[in-house]
């Protein structure tokens, strides 16, 4: 989502009596807040956007990973011999 699109904001009561037209909203906005006296409470998303954030969040963790392995001084490596052993790839 782009600083520019803010979400769109529904009361939780609009929400619960308006359902169907709540969720069909969501082809033309990326998200919606929903709104409980002035607070949100919750987001609802579409399953699309759903799944692109899921894979980001672990596009994130790949890349913490990769970063704190790279600036380990003293990586131990696992002899590629011990992988094939552990994974039952020598004969």
């Amino acid at each position: 989502m782009t600083t520019a699109q803010r979400p769109a904001e529904v009361s939780v009561t609009h929400a619960r009596d308006h359902l169907s037209a709540t969720i069909a909203e969501l082809s033309s906005v990326q998200a919606i807040q929903l709104v409980n006296r002035g607070r949100v409470v919750a987001v609802l998303v579409s399953p699309e956007r759903f799944e692109a954030l899921l894979d980001a969040a672990e596009d994130a963790e790949d890349y913490r990973a990769i970063a704190e392995h790279n600036s380990d001084p003293d990586p131990d490596p696992i002899p590629w011999e011990d992988v094939k052993r552990d994974l039952g790839l020598l004969g």
